[in-house]
């Protein structure tokens, strides 16, 4: 999507969609299968966003992530308003984090519902740490989060995603 060098994502949800309407954001390679697998082969190939794909070879690897998706094979985080969802999208080497693939799943007409809105904050590896060494170290140093607690509420961080249903 013409930013390379984007190593985090935070989305703020603005809105609560209440079920059925649906507009999580989905993320179809967080767990091991053929998504994980067709998401590796697309970043392999050069591709880094579904909509800029140029190469028709490689759209049943894109049906297989949207498949993925609507199948609910990763995990889908539930816009409420007030939700902070952190993802990072490089791993600590500096390579693009193949289970970072990413999208909104439709929002559904729901008359109780005004739609989803979000605000969505990019954070870019500065230009003085750009080059594959430099990059692998500034990864390294920020991909892992502290504990900490803000208001009486104890936030950490956890590589445990729980079951697929969750």
């Amino acid at each position: 999507n013409g930013r390379p060098h984007r190593f985090v994502t935070a989305i703020i949800y603005l809105t609560t969609v209440p079920p059925p309407g649906d507009g999580a954001t989905v993320f179809p390679c967080a767990r091991a299968g053929p998504a994980r697998d067709a998401g590796a082969e697309l970043l392999r190939e050069g591709t880094q966003h579904s909509s800029n794909l140029s190469d028709s070879d490689l759209k049943p690897l894109v049906r297989e992530l949207m498949a993925a998706a609507d199948e609910g094979r990763g995990i889908s985080v539930t816009p409420e308003e007030g939700k902070l969802c952190v993802f990072f999208t490089r791993e600590s080497d500096g390579s693009i984090d193949g289970s970072s693939w990413h999208g909104g799943a439709r929002v559904t007409t729901d008359v109780s519902s005004s739609g989803k809105y979000i605000l969505q904050f990019f954070k870019e590896i500065p230009a003085e740490h750009r080059g594959a060494e430099s990059e692998r170290r500034f990864c390294e140093a920020r991909r892992h989060l502290p504990e900490f607690t803000l208001h009486g509420v104890h936030h950490r961080v956890t590589e445990d995603i729980g079951p697929a249903d969750s």
